[in-house]
């Protein structure tokens, strides 16, 4: 790892720069040491990418992440369980390793290891900061925040709330939650299951699986990613689907811009594509 990228990373780690901002930075030092870049860069008309060279860019974060695992191991880390009261919003960053985020009772609790971990809570806001962790966080429905990752799985389950994700690598898988809530990577994987309210998806690179299981507006949106989404029967769905060069393959009965008629309530189903294929199944 460049002495420039370790740099990046000590900022992520301290809170001074978000995942987005970790991102770019590491594309411009990537792109003046190396063509390959960190990822492959959207140009305005981009050329439909062979899916084997774009998985092989995708493991660059991995391997950074991998390499502060293996250098640093579990020396050092904080283990145990450890509730935070009195919070009504968080904002959790971790590097590498793997997050799980599940319903918490009337605190917000870590359980796990980290290395290393530094939190604060200050006006009620949790910072939860590591570089290298293996925990889940309880969260009580209602309370809301962010999370970060560069190369980290993250995976949530049965949280009701307004969640904001941001993941550079790393694989983002969601079940059974219910809300409000904003998921960007660049190249990792986005699986949802069992989600109803209102979600807006974003992948550069890596593909984007949902079933939806009840009314609410979605959102879903790659460059070169694959999008496959369910969709209940007896719900009226409202359907505006493109891709540039990739298929779409639709129920029968419905259209790209049509609207399919049901009693149940209403789903607002908005995928955008540009190289990716999309697939849209009801159920």
């Amino acid at each position: 790892m460049n002495d420039e990228i370790q740099k990046i990373l000590k900022l992520l780690e301290n809170g001074k720069i978000n995942s987005e901002e970790a991102e770019r930075l590491i594309t411009a030092v990537s792109a003046n040491k190396n063509p390959r870049g960190f990822f492959v860069p959207s140009p305005p008309n981009p050329p439909k990418m062979q899916k084997e060279f774009v998985r092989r860019i995708e493991t660059i974060p991995d391997q950074v992440g991998q390499a502060i695992t293996t250098a640093f191991g579990t020396m050092g880390s904080t283990m145990g369980r450890k509730t935070f009261p009195d919070v009504k919003k968080f904002a959790i960053k971790v590097v590498s390793g793997r997050l799980g985020i599940a319903p918490g009772e009337s605190e917000i609790t870590f359980d796990g290891t980290a290395w290393p971990l530094k939190t604060r809570v200050e006006d009620g806001k949790l910072e939860i900061n590591a570089v290298n962790t293996n925990a889940t966080i309880e969260i009580p429905t209602g309370i809301g925040g962010s999370i970060s990752g560069v190369s980290a799985d993250i995976q949530a389950k049965d949280l009701i709330g307004e969640i904001s994700m941001e993941q550079v690598s790393g694989d983002t898988r969601i079940e059974r939650c219910g809300g409000d809530w904003k998921v960007i990577t660049v190249s990792g994987d986005i699986e949802i299951d069992d989600f109803k309210g209102n979600f807006y998806g974003r992948s550069r690179n890596g593909d984007i699986e949902m079933a939806i299981s009840g009314e609410g507006e979605y959102e879903l949106d790659t460059i070169s990613g694959d999008v496959e989404v369910e969709v209940p029967t007896d719900y009226k769905i409202i359907l505006n689907v493109k891709s540039r060069d990739g298929d779409v393959d639709l129920p029968e009965g419905f259209t790209e811009t049509g609207v399919e008629t049901g009693e149940s309530g209403t789903i607002k189903l908005s995928i955008r594509s540009i190289n990716g294929d999309i697939e849209v199944n009801q159920k």
